[in-house]
C-alpha cells in the first residue's frame, strides 16, 4: 500500500478522484474508507519503532496523500448543499492521529538523530498541524456541527510539545468558543468538554509548563 502511494504524483490523485465521474456517493465512500484505513495503519505501527527511516518514509507518503484528499474535501464537500459531516469528522480524527503518533515525536529521539530526521523530513507534525488549522477555519459556519466533538482531538494535538504548532493551533479553542456563542449565545458545550478533556489529559501527565503559559497568553 505504502509503496503504491509513494509512486503517485499529484496528477495520479486527481485522476483517481476523476475516475468516479459525477458519482458523488462513490467519492464519499472512497474517502471514508481511505481515512479509516489510514488511521488503522497509523495506529498499528506497520514497522517496528526502531526502523526510523522506514517509518519516516511511510509518514511522508501518508502526509502527501492526506493533504491531497483534504484538497478534495475543500473542493467537493464544503458548500452548504454538499457538506459531508462524517467525512470531515473522519478527516480530522485521521489527521490528529497522524500528528500524535509515537514515531513523529522528535523530542523522544537523541539530538543527533532528531537533527538528521529534521534535515530530511522537517517536522511533519507541524506540517499536518498547520493543515488541520486551515481546514478548521475553512469550515466557516459548518464549524458548529463539529463542536464539541472536535474539542478532545484538538486538545490532544495542542499538547504535543512543539511551540510553533501550539501557537498555530491553540487559538482554535477560542474560535470554537466564539462560534458556539454566535450560534447559541453561550459556550456551555465547549466549556464542559474542554474541562472534562483537560482534566483527563493533565491527570495523565499531559500539559507541560510551556503549554500552560502559552494557553494563558492566548
Amino acid at each position: 500500500m505504502t509503496a503504491t502511494l509513494r509512486q503517485m504524483d499529484d496528477y495520479h490523485y486527481t485522476h483517481l478522484i476523476n475516475t468516479f465521474g459525477k458519482m458523488r456517493t462513490d467519492v464519499v465512500d472512497f474517502l471514508m474508507e481511505t481515512f479509516i484505513m489510514f488511521k488503522d495503519l497509523i495506529g498499528k505501527n506497520v514497522y517496528p519503532g526502531d526502523w526510523v527511516i522506514m517509518n519516516m518514509m511511510q509518514n511522508k507518503v501518508f502526509l502527501r496523500a492526506i493533504n491531497q484528499y483534504a484538497a478534495v474535501l475543500n473542493k467537493k464537500f464544503l458548500d452548504q448543499t454538499n457538506f459531508e459531516l462524517q467525512l470531515w469528522n473522519n478527516y480530522f480524527h485521521l489527521a490528529v492521529a497522524y500528528l500524535t503518533q509515537e514515531s513523529l515525536q522528535l523530542e523522544n529521539f537523541s539530538s543527533d538523530k532528531r537533527a538528521k530526521i529534521f534535515q530530511t523530513y522537517q517536522d511533519m507534525r507541524r506540517q499536518i498541524g498547520f493543515e488541520i488549522r486551515d481546514m478548521w477555519y475553512n469550515l466557516g459556519p459548518h464549524k458548529i456541527k463539529l463542536i464539541p466533538e472536535m474539542v478532545g482531538p484538538i486538545l490532544e494535538m495542542t499538547l504535543v510539545p512543539e511551540i510553533e504548532l501550539r501557537k498555530a493551533t491553540i487559538p482554535i479553542f477560542f474560535d470554537m468558543m466564539q462560534c458556539e456563542f454566535h450560534f447559541t449565545s453561550s459556550f456551555q458545550r465547549f466549556e464542559n468538554e474542554i474541562i472534562t478533556k483537560l482534566d483527563h489529559e493533565v491527570e495523565g501527565g499531559g500539559g507541560d509548563e510551556q503549554y500552560k503559559v502559552l494557553f494563558q497568553k492566548m
